[in-house]
């Protein structure tokens, strides 16, 4: 008798450790063209917006040939994030919005009944508590205090169902999410920096939260590819969390001070057990 080995993984097939598929993920798109599939929860936005980036730019090889899938992050109510995908070759679909502008009823928070009105409020395009797609506004006729009136309903595909008074929540969350970051100053990365990519993606993180720590930053940083951003950032707070909170934003601070640096000077410093010391490259120059 003979003993059978387990097939080993295919290459173009990566895998979390939470035992995601792509390739599956990728083939049962095809087997059901044009229809929006879950991929994976995140516990970030950020992270989510990464995986998007890289299933359009073709990075990851299950979705290819580029631009046969389409994509999109959704940032759940809860505060993690869903990636979803759909095949679009040989079928004709209708892009996901940015956003959706429905009208509700708001019978206002004060104690006490004042009335109705009818409100339009813009709300994100997919259900708040999975990220499937919002389903088809219709017309929804109804008559309160003697007067008729109408309102949007739908029905979403994924069965999650939304309430008025939970759509009028989210539209708040929305206006105040997009006025608190057309306020803050943008955090970028140093263009031609080594490490550009990698502050870009910790400064969404603070974007979406400003509480985000330099230690979620490391995990960040490692599940997104960015290893050399990864360890500065460890050994960034390993040095300095016996003194104070460590905050992703002073990481990528300090990552960008990194890079300011090293296209200055043409050296990059580098923590280690708590001095700053020259760069390996530095090694073995003569003082």
């Amino acid at each position: 008798m003979t003993r059978s080995r387990a097939p080993r993984p295919r290459k173009d097939a990566p895998r979390k450790p939470n035992g995601l598929d792509h390739l599956a993920v990728a083939a049962d798109a095809q087997t059901h063209p044009g229809q929006w599939l879950h991929c994976n929860d995140y516990r970030t936005g950020q992270a989510a917006e990464h995986v998007v980036r890289m299933i359009r730019d073709g990075r990851i090889r299950s979705y290819q040939p580029q631009a046969a899938y389409e994509t999109y992050a959704a940032h759940l109510a809860g505060g993690n994030a869903a990636v979803w995908v759909r095949y679009i070759i040989g079928v004709e679909t209708k892009p996901m919005p940015e956003s959706l502008w429905v009208r509700v009823p708001d019978y206002g928070s004060q104690p006490g009944y004042s009335g109705v009105r009818i409100r339009a409020v813009e709300i994100y395009p997919y259900c708040p508590a999975c990220g499937g797609p919002r389903g088809e506004l219709r017309n929804d006729r109804f008559v309160r205090d003697g007067v008729h009136l109408v309102r949007d309903a739908w029905d979403n595909a994924c069965g999650h169902r939304d309430t008025y008074p939970g759509v009028i929540a989210e539209a708040h969350r929305l206006s105040t999410r997009r006025a608190a970051g057309d306020g803050r100053k943008s955090l970028r990365g140093v263009p031609g920096g080594r490490y550009e990519a990698a502050v870009n993606l910790l400064a969404r993180a603070v974007e979406e939260n400003v509480r985000v720590s330099a230690h979620t930053a490391v995990e960040l940083l490692e599940e997104a590819g960015h290893k050399a951003a990864a360890v500065e950032v460890a050994a960034f707070h390993r040095v300095l969390m016996g003194r104070s909170n460590v905050s992703a934003r002073s990481a990528l601070l300090y990552l960008n001070s990194q890079d300011e640096e090293a296209l200055k000077t043409g050296r990059a410093g580098a923590w280690v057990d708590g001095p700053i010391r020259p760069g390996n490259h530095e090694r073995g120059r003569r003082r």
